[in-house]
Parts: C-alpha cells; structure tokens; sequence
C-alpha cells in the first residue's frame, strides 16, 4: 500500500472511529457562560420503554420549513404545536388562562398578580436542554433581547416594555423590571430558545430556525425536517425531566395535499390522524371510513390583506379606498378554500370604503400595486393571486411578489417595496393584542440598545437585508398584466419618507416615526391611550371602547379579512388519547388539537408505520382499497 493511500485510510478510519463515539457518548454537555453561586443537578435519562419503536403519523397542510414560532405570519397550529412540545415557556394556555408551567418554573414572584412592574423568576433545576446543558437565566434573556430588537416578529410589544433584566448571582434566578405596568405579563417568555448556541454561534433570529430546530426542552425534539418531502419528524426526548414524558417513540407531521389521498392514508393507516384545512366535501369523505372519528375545530388565526401604509402608493387614502373597493372577498375566500361556506375571520371588522353598497372600482389609474405573500404559504399564494386579479380587472396593474416569510416582514415591509400584504395573523381580542397589531411603536423601539442588564446581543432590526433582492427576483405578473414592468419600479419609498406619518388619524404626532409594530403600518395616538391604560392597569375600557377603536381601524381602509381557520380533525382505530371520544381531547386556542400529543399511544400491537408505505420514509402514498 502506497504511503498516500495508507494515510488516507487511517485518515477515514480515525473519523469513522470519532464519528461512531460521538453517537455512543454524547460526552460532556457545553458550559454555560454563567457566574453561578448554585449548581444544578441534571435530570436523569427517561428510561421509559412505553411507545419504544412506535411512530404516530399526522397528515396535515403544507407548511413552511421555518420552525420560529416568534416570526409574525408564521401563525399555523402546526408551528405552534412543535413549539409547545419541543420549547419551554414561562406560562401555558390552560382551559382558564395561562398556568405556570411548575416544569419549567419553580417560582413566579411577581409585585403585583394583576399589573405587575417587577417579577421574579426561578427555575426548576432539573430543566436542561436535549444535548444535556442546563436551562438558565441566558436563555430567557436572550429571547426578550432578540424579541424587543428584531423586526417581524410577533409579540414584541411585551418585551420592549422590559426596562431591566438581572440575573440574581445563579444561573436559575433572575428577575425583570418593566416601565410600566403590564397586565399581560404572563405572555412573556413563551418558546424559550438555547442561547448557548443561537447566541454563541451568532445566529439571525429570522433564519436560524429554517429547517432545523437546535435543541430541544420539551417531551419531544425535532429530529428531522425535509421541505421538499414535506415531512417533520419529532423524536422523543430522552433528557425531558418533566412530568409527562412523552408516549411513544416518533411524532411524525406529513404534508397531504388533498381530502382524497388524507382519507385513503387514514384508511389504510398511513396516518393515524388528519388535522388539515377541509374542502367542501372533506367531511363526508372521511365520515365514510368505519371506526374514523372526527371534529371541526377553528383558531382565533384569520387571513388578512393589509395595506403598507409606508409604501408611497398606499399613503394616499383615496387609493386605498378605491383598492378595497375592488375586491371581493366572498370570492377570494371560496377559490382559495374550495368551499361554497368558507369560515368567517373572528375579527370581522371591513373597512369603512365597504360599508352600505359601495360602487365597485372601475377605470382604476394603470397604477402599479405589487402585493407581498410568504412564498412557503400556498393558500396565501392563492389568496394573493386572486387578489390580483380582481385588481386587474378593476384597471389596476397588480402583481404578486412571492418572498421568504423574515424577508417579507422585515425589508419588504419597511422599504415600501410592497404595497399589499396577505397575511396570517391571531385575530385581536385582547389589549395586548391591540397593541401589538395596532400600536405605534416602531420596529427598533425604545429598547434598541437591548434590555437593559442583558449581554448586548446584536441588533437585528435589518434581519433580512441581505435577501432585500428577493422581492424583484420573485415578483411573478398577474395573468392579466404585462410581463415586463418591473414589479418593484414603482412601489419603493425612500426610508427617508417613513418619518411622515402613517394613517390619516390628525391626533397622531406628524413629525416623527410612527410605524406601528404592526403589518399595516398603522398607527393613531387615540387608539394608543385606550390600549395602554387596559395594558398597564387592568382597565376595562378596552372592551368598553372595543367598537370605537374597531371604527376608526376600518376608517383607513388598511385592513381587510378575509377568511377564518378551520381544521378538520380525523383519526383512525388506532389511535388512543387522552378521551376515548374525539370531541373531548384538549384544544389550544394557540396549537389546535394537539396540547395532548405528548401522551397520545397506539392500540397494543400497533407501531403506527403501515406495511405498504412508511411516511416518514416515502411521504404521502395511494394504494389500492384494503377492505
């Protein structure tokens, strides 16, 4: 053997040995870059045999590969479910309320239960992340400094209202200083994620999660994502030391793409469970199929299209007017649902230019209106392409831009570059939700600098500039316009006009930003006093005042619903949860049906992976009648 080749395969044979004991032993879990007075005692490896070499399946919509439940849009039950079983949070949504989660938390200290100004926090010191490092005081503050500094996320209206962040000399306790008070306090510090290696790896917050999510702190973690396939694979977490461990062995999420092939993979058990957006006649195919169960459930998550008040076309009400005033929403919400009753947005309020039976917008100006839709979201696609159309026929020359969902929310949006958005938001219902989607903080706040006692993390607020191109490069015509006008040649503001303000509310301050955290960009000094005295002292005049604030909304004719969610939920015989009747499983106003997931097993000889096809090997299959 030559001395080359000899080297090259001692080289080969050292990695296949280092790669081989890096799956035996794991070694030592990373160092916490934390000044602790205490230590903290991992919790043992769960060695639970129960659900061992199980696998259940669940066929649900196409999704988007970006696992971030932070990133505003980024709204499905399915994201939202992986969040809850793989991320720690503070607090949990329980049947009345948020409940500390006592896996997690210890402690929860605050000065006031109602409006607190300071909390205390400790944690369990068993909770440590999937590779072994404990769960600390980093962690949460690195989510309230990447939540308060980065634009297109949702909910950061909480966490720039976080005056000071200290850790209590242990790496388990830390507490928080607010501004002011806030009765939403018990939202914050949702989704908790490992800053010992987004932080450390210097990670873009609306990036970092694009297939992949890190480590895990719940009952499962993610084991695999394929986009192409469509398919996510959740293992379970062998170093959860909560509670409830999870059941069985996979959680496997397929994408199906229609009612036919989810009742013949239910029916020759593919997938033990169908959780999917219905078509017209989905009901009664699935009640066909003999021992399948199944609900209908909705989330308080509608389908917006939302004018971009800073783009320079959308700044003048009077073509706003005429936009809205172009569209049928009854006919977008049938096409892109493929049902003749599509489900009414639970935030309903239409825009004052539709109200009594206003003229339809013809002989519109041959104005350029380029409207943004989160590529990885194919009925928003559909939605923002009929959107088009109707513009079209209207006289307008509308075009859709097709862009990456953090691009979309952030560069996009800020430089004008669209002027329509379609978009999936939670439906307002509460003040802090109000203030979140309506409030006129801007994008890079008061906390920019970061929350005060924190590590300085970076600032993010031009998250996806770098992707600033995308726009142009995805920007597909209408089938009704011409091919050639660039789809971004009229539509891009200066960011010197964002200072003007946004909206045509006289109340609001005229010569400064006034960008709200908010799709739209809209923003009244009004609206903002009724909201912050219901988000700082429990005042009821939100509710009270719900249908002024709702009116002077719709009076921008910047807001348009147009379609609510709706899940239909099915599962096969094998399946067993928490009841024996469907109807009762616990439901999430945030993640669907599944808050039991966890604890769902399959009947005694089943292992969930049918002998024709496995799903989480080959995707969706058909195959012939098994009856």
């Amino acid at each position: 053997m030559s001395g080359k080749r000899f080297m090259r395969t001692c080289m080969a044979l050292v990695a296949t040995i280092s790669v081989a004991s890096c799956q035996a032993n794991p070694g030592d879990a990373p160092t916490v870059e934390e000044e602790s007075t205490t230590t903290s005692t991992p919790a043992p490896l769960n060695r639970d045999d129960r659900g061992k070499g199980k696998q259940i399946t669940v066929g649900v919509d196409a999704f988007t590969s970006n696992l971030n439940p932070h990133l505003a849009g980024n709204e499905s039950s399915l994201i939202s479910a992986i969040a809850d079983l793989t991320l720690p949070s503070a607090f949990v949504m329980g049947p009345g309320g948020w409940v500390q989660d006592t896996n997690l938390l210890s402690e929860v200290t605050p000065n006031d239960p109602q409006a607190p100004t300071s909390i205390r926090y400790k944690l369990n010191p068993q909770a440590q992340w999937s590779d072994g490092t404990p769960v600390t005081s980093s962690d949460f503050e690195y989510l309230a400094n990447q939540m308060a500094n980065t634009a297109g996320v949702e909910g950061a209206d909480g966490y720039r209202r976080i005056a000071k962040f200290e850790s209590q000399g242990s790496a388990t306790e830390f507490s928080i200083t607010l501004k002011e008070p806030y009765t939403a306090w018990k939202e914050l510090f949702r989704h908790v994620l490992p800053s010992h290696i987004y932080r450390a790896e210097n990670h873009r917050f609306g990036e970092m999660m694009e297939n992949a999510s890190a480590a895990s702190a719940g009952a499962y973690m993610v084991a695999a994502v394929d986009a192409g396939r469509g398919i996510v694979e959740l293992q379970r977490n062998d170093r959860y030391w909560g509670a409830n461990p999870a059941l069985t062995d996979k959680l496997v999420f397929t994408a199906v793409p229609d009612t036919a092939t989810a009742a013949q993979m239910l029916r020759t058990g593919q997938i033990q469970m169908l959780a999917m957006r219905p078509a017209e006649q989905s009901q009664l195919a699935v009640q066909q199929i003999k021992g399948v169960q199944q609900r209908m459930t909705s989330r308080a998550v509608q389908l917006n299209l939302s004018a971009n008040l800073r783009s320079q076309a959308m700044r003048d009400p009077k073509l706003r007017a005429l936009v809205m005033r172009a569209l049928d929403r009854d006919v977008i919400a049938k096409v892109v649902t493929k049902r003749a009753q599509a489900p009414k947005p639970r935030w309903d309020v239409l825009p004052a230019a539709l109200s009594g039976e206003p003229a339809k917008t013809k002989n519109a100006p041959h104005k350029l209106i380029t409207i943004g839709v989160n590529s990885d979201d194919v009925l928003a696609v559909n939605a923002a392409r009929t959107v088009a159309d109707q513009l079209v026929q209207a006289g307008f020359d509308a075009r859709v831009s097709t862009i990456e969902a953090s691009a979309l929310h952030t560069t996009a949006l800020a430089d004008g570059s669209v002027d329509l958005v379609v978009h999936w938001q939670n439906s307002p219902t509460s003040p802090s939700q109000y203030s979140d989607q309506f409030g006129c903080a801007t994008a890079n706040g008061a906390n920019a600098g970061g929350v005060a006692g924190g590590s300085g993390s970076t600032n993010e607020n031009t998250d996806a500039s770098a992707t600033k191109s995308t726009t142009a490069r995805n920007a597909e015509p209408s089938h009704s316009t011409d091919a050639g006008i660039s789809a971004t040649s009229s539509a891009t503001a200066s960011n010197n006009n964002q200072n003007e303000p946004q909206g045509d509310d006289t109340e609001a301050t005229k010569n400064q930003l006034t960008v709200g955290n908010n799709i739209s960009g809209f923003c009244s000094a009004s609206i903002d006093r009724i909201v912050e005295r219901a988000v700082t002292n429990a005042d009821d005049r939100l509710f009270s005042s719900q249908a002024k604030i709702d009116e002077d909304i719709a009076a921008q004719n910047a807001v348009l619903p147009l379609l609510g969610e709706q899940h239909l939920v099915a599962t096969n015989p094998t399946l067993q949860g928490p009841s024996a009747d469907l109807s009762d499983w616990p439901f999430s106003p945030t993640s669907g049906i599944f808050p039991s997931a966890a604890r769902w097993t399959l009947q005694d000889g089943q292992t969930g992976q049918a002998g024709e096809a496995s799903s989480s090997a080959t995707g969706p299959t058909t195959t012939a009648d098994s009856k």
